[in-house]
């Protein structure tokens, strides 16, 4: 394993618990730090539109839009953190309303107070701790892998971004 523990490979479960623990742990951090920032929570506007029954999807891409830079990191690394935990607790599809009951229970919500706020910050590293903890020895490897990871693409010098040379060799060490 590049990188990893020295010892026997990861079993398919703690494989399992490595991969979502270290997404909730990246996810998790971003979350945080956009808090500390002021940010708590992703476009009010977008969440609203994508609750209109049927038409839900098409108008909360088209008010992303309207979200600041922030919010959309914010409503990026919630998904993650929600998806990872309810992946790994069902393995099956996300339900609508699974994900809002996780909203409410791990972020905060319109009226939540300091104390409350902090008691979810305090469940979202519960919940990734408990989740490495099934990782065993490998769950030394979340920090790394929970960091973001080079891209495929480069900004050039006048800030564009072009696609890697072919032939490149991105590194994950």
């Amino acid at each position: 394993l590049p990188g990893g523990h020295a010892g026997k490979p990861p079993t398919e479960g703690q494989g399992k618990a490595l991969l979502f623990g270290s997404r909730m742990k990246g996810a998790d951090a971003k979350i945080t730090q956009l808090e500390k920032s002021g940010t708590m929570s992703g476009s009010r506007i977008q969440q609203g539109a994508e609750a209109v029954p049927w038409v839900g999807g098409a108008l909360g891409m088209a008010a992303n839009s309207l979200a600041s830079q922030s919010q959309q990191e914010y409503t990026q690394a919630k998904r993650d953190f929600v998806t990872a935990v309810l992946r790994r607790e069902s393995g099956a599809t996300i339900q609508p309303s699974e994900f809002s009951t996780a909203d409410l229970m791990y972020f905060p919500q319109p009226g939540d107070g300091p104390k409350v706020i902090e008691q979810k910050q305090q469940l979202r590293k519960r919940a990734t701790d408990a989740l490495l903890y099934e990782a065993g020895p490998h769950a030394a490897q979340a920090d790394r892998l929970a960091q973001p990871q080079p891209s495929a693409t480069q900004h050039s010098a006048s800030g564009a971004i072009r696609p890697a040379q072919p032939g490149t060799v991105l590194r994950f060490d």
